[in-house]
């Protein structure tokens, strides 16, 4: 009886770490991440983060805190993102010790607002740093950019032809 009860505390032990891993971890990010996307609530956006959060936008804008990240993505989701559906993929998580997570994932979206006034699909990359505040992952730094495919870099540097 006693190895019986000590086999499911090893068990119970082992369902607790699974579901605490870096992948899960991750995951559930993102699926708080794209389910606010796809509400278009920048508040419930803003919560992901840590309050003291960075974004850096593929512009190089950077929004310190949760209220400073709720008021762009407000914005966002009236400009750019008006309209859009967001679907997230976790590409690859790595821990940082107990506490932190990176993650990297792809962001697409449908009907984006480009640069040039048309609408049409966008995929981002996104690198973030998660942080385990009490029981929950917030991202304290997320940065989104844009992939530039090979070649299309302009001339100079890697991208010369």
């Amino acid at each position: 009886m006693k190895k019986l009860i000590v086999m499911f505390a090893a068990l119970g032990s082992l369902v607790a770490f699974a579901a605490d891993s870096p992948k899960a971890a991750a995951e559930k990010s993102l699926q708080d991440v794209q389910s606010a996307f796809n509400a278009h609530d920048a508040s419930k956006l803003a919560k992901v983060f840590t309050p003291d959060g960075t974004l850096v936008l593929q512009d190089g804008r950077t929004f310190h805190g949760q209220s400073a990240i709720q008021k762009e993505m407000a914005t966002e989701f009236t400009k750019n993102f008006k309209g859009t559906h967001s679907t997230f993929k976790l590409d690859g998580t790595r821990a940082i010790g107990a506490n932190a997570v990176w993650v990297d994932a792809t962001h697409t979206l449908t009907d984006m607002v480009k640069p040039d006034g048309t609408k049409g699909p966008a995929t981002f990359h996104l690198a973030a740093l998660l942080e385990k505040h009490g029981d929950q992952w917030l991202a304290s730094e997320a940065r989104p950019y844009m992939v530039v495919p090979r070649g299309q870099m302009g001339t100079g540097g890697s991208g010369q032809k």
